[in-house]
Protein backbone atom coordinates (compact mmCIF):
# COMPACT_ATOMS: atom_id res chain seq x y z
CA UNK A 1 0.00 0.00 0.00
CA UNK A 2 1.55 3.26 -1.07
CA UNK A 3 1.27 6.42 1.00
CA UNK A 4 -0.34 9.38 -0.62
CA UNK A 5 1.29 12.78 -0.03
CA UNK A 6 -1.91 14.16 1.49
CA UNK A 7 -2.41 11.19 3.81
CA UNK A 8 -0.74 12.89 6.77
CA UNK A 9 -3.46 15.58 6.77
CA UNK A 10 -5.91 12.98 8.04
CA UNK A 11 -3.65 11.74 10.83
CA UNK A 12 -4.96 13.43 14.01
CA UNK A 13 -1.65 13.15 15.86
CA UNK A 14 0.35 14.86 13.12
CA UNK A 15 -2.41 17.43 12.69
CA UNK A 16 -2.43 18.23 16.42
CA UNK A 17 1.31 18.94 16.36
CA UNK A 18 0.74 21.72 13.82
CA UNK A 19 -2.52 23.06 15.18
CA UNK A 20 -1.64 23.23 18.88
CA UNK A 21 0.68 26.18 18.38
CA UNK A 22 -1.89 27.91 16.21
CA UNK A 23 -4.59 27.43 18.88
CA UNK A 24 -2.37 28.71 21.70
CA UNK A 25 -1.21 31.75 19.78
CA UNK A 26 -4.78 32.58 18.73
CA UNK A 27 -6.07 32.14 22.29
CA UNK A 28 -3.34 34.02 24.11
CA UNK A 29 -1.63 36.35 21.58
CA UNK A 30 -3.26 37.30 18.30
CA UNK A 31 -6.53 38.81 19.48
CA UNK A 32 -6.67 41.48 16.81
CA UNK A 33 -7.24 38.94 14.04
CA UNK A 34 -9.96 36.80 15.67
CA UNK A 35 -13.35 36.28 14.10
CA UNK A 36 -16.44 36.77 16.25
CA UNK A 37 -16.99 33.02 16.56
CA UNK A 38 -13.40 32.51 17.72
CA UNK A 39 -13.76 35.44 20.12
CA UNK A 40 -16.86 33.92 21.72
CA UNK A 41 -15.28 30.46 21.95
CA UNK A 42 -12.05 31.76 23.47
CA UNK A 43 -14.04 33.92 25.89
CA UNK A 44 -15.95 30.85 27.11
CA UNK A 45 -12.72 28.86 27.52
CA UNK A 46 -11.07 31.78 29.34
CA UNK A 47 -14.05 32.24 31.68
CA UNK A 48 -13.95 28.53 32.51
CA UNK A 49 -10.24 28.68 33.28
CA UNK A 50 -10.71 31.81 35.37
CA UNK A 51 -13.68 30.28 37.24
CA UNK A 52 -11.77 27.12 38.11
CA UNK A 53 -8.85 29.26 39.25
CA UNK A 54 -11.11 31.30 41.52
CA UNK A 55 -12.61 28.08 42.92
CA UNK A 56 -9.17 26.68 43.72
CA UNK A 57 -8.23 30.06 45.19
CA UNK A 58 -11.19 29.94 47.56
CA UNK A 59 -10.11 26.48 48.68
CA UNK A 60 -6.64 27.88 49.34
CA UNK A 61 -8.18 30.76 51.31
CA UNK A 62 -10.13 28.29 53.45
CA UNK A 63 -6.91 26.44 54.28
CA UNK A 64 -5.16 29.74 55.06
CA UNK A 65 -7.98 30.69 57.40
CA UNK A 66 -7.85 27.32 59.15
CA UNK A 67 -4.05 27.42 59.45
CA UNK A 68 -3.22 24.62 57.02
CA UNK A 69 -0.06 25.78 55.28
CA UNK A 70 0.41 22.67 53.15
CA UNK A 71 -3.19 22.74 51.94
CA UNK A 72 -2.94 26.45 51.16
CA UNK A 73 0.17 25.91 49.07
CA UNK A 74 -1.38 22.86 47.43
CA UNK A 75 -4.47 24.78 46.30
CA UNK A 76 -2.66 28.03 45.44
CA UNK A 77 -0.56 26.39 42.73
CA UNK A 78 -3.52 25.11 40.66
CA UNK A 79 -5.28 28.42 41.28
CA UNK A 80 -2.42 30.29 39.65
CA UNK A 81 -2.12 27.72 36.87
CA UNK A 82 -5.77 28.33 35.94
CA UNK A 83 -6.09 32.06 36.68
CA UNK A 84 -3.11 33.23 34.61
CA UNK A 85 -4.22 31.69 31.24
CA UNK A 86 -7.80 32.75 32.00
CA UNK A 87 -6.79 36.39 32.44
CA UNK A 88 -4.47 36.30 29.42
CA UNK A 89 -7.25 34.81 27.30
CA UNK A 90 -9.80 37.38 28.44
CA UNK A 91 -7.34 40.18 27.77
CA UNK A 92 -6.71 38.79 24.30
CA UNK A 93 -10.43 38.48 23.50
CA UNK A 94 -10.87 42.19 24.25
CA UNK A 95 -8.23 43.26 21.70
CA UNK A 96 -9.66 44.69 18.51
CA UNK A 97 -8.21 46.24 15.37
CA UNK A 98 -7.95 49.98 15.67
CA UNK A 99 -10.63 51.72 13.63
CA UNK A 100 -9.43 54.28 11.09
CA UNK A 101 -11.67 57.30 11.62
CA UNK A 102 -10.50 59.34 8.62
Amino acid sequence: MSRMPYESDFDPIRKSEREANRFNSAWLKNGKRLTWLERIGFAVISFLFFTFGIYFGTLAAIYIRDGGVLGAIGWSIPALIFIVPGILGLRNVCRFQPVDRN
